[in-house]
């Protein structure tokens, strides 16, 4: 990231927390009761501060790509479809607060394969008494939200093998045809001090 660019809002909390010192990350993924996977977003990089630690990381990185294009060539994988993020879409002023909300997107990136994210859906509230917190902080802030996200749009993401862009740009443009044709699922009504109509 430049010096001068605009960041995002909704990673405004993970970007504050990658520009504090490495001793204040260091001292908050110890003293913070967090979750792992939450105490990744705060120790991220940590480990690579050195030669020998950023040589192993980038030697985590391609062993995890490798692994997964085993997968994809024994299974005979052309692309992967998943969702976006764990959750339906949060409203604007709680999304920075979902520091790993991003976790499905950035992962590939951070193994080098192309994918795209395609609306697919909205979220009707059909399901939502039935969302597990884990009794975990950012999942229950989710969960308390979750009203808030009847109507958004719900995407998947397409990722495709290394160097096959255009091939999950071909998946994208399949999956926006196919949300075209298919039966168009009505968004309910909802008070939000009543409930569903």
């Amino acid at each position: 990231m430049l010096w001068n660019d605009e960041v995002s809002p909704s990673f405004k909390t993970l970007n504050f927390l990658l520009s504090l010192p490495t001793w204040t990350r260091k001292f908050l993924a110890k003293a913070l009761p967090l979750p792992e996977r939450h105490r990744i977003s705060v120790s991220a990089g940590l480990e690579a501060l050195t030669s020998r630690g950023l040589f192993e990381k980038i030697q985590l990185k391609n062993s995890l790509r490798d692994g997964i294009l085993k997968v994809m060539e024994k299974n005979a994988l052309d692309l992967i479809i998943s969702p976006v993020m764990p959750f339906p879409a949060p409203r604007k002023n709680i999304a920075p607060n979902l520091i790993t909300g991003s976790a499905y997107c950035s992962f590939w990136n951070l193994v080098e394969f192309p994918a795209g994210a395609v609306p697919f859906g909205v979220e009707t509230g059909e399901n939502t008494h039935r969302y597990n917190d884990e009794n975990d902080i950012i999942l229950k802030l989710v969960k308390n939200n979750l009203y808030s996200s009847i109507g958004m749009p719900i995407a998947v993401q397409v990722i495709g093998r290394p160097y096959q862009d255009e091939l999950v740009l071909r998946g994208m443009t399949e999956l926006a045809k196919l949300k075209r044709t298919s039966r168009q699922l009505p968004v309910p009504k909802i008070d939000v001090r009543s409930g569903f109509h």
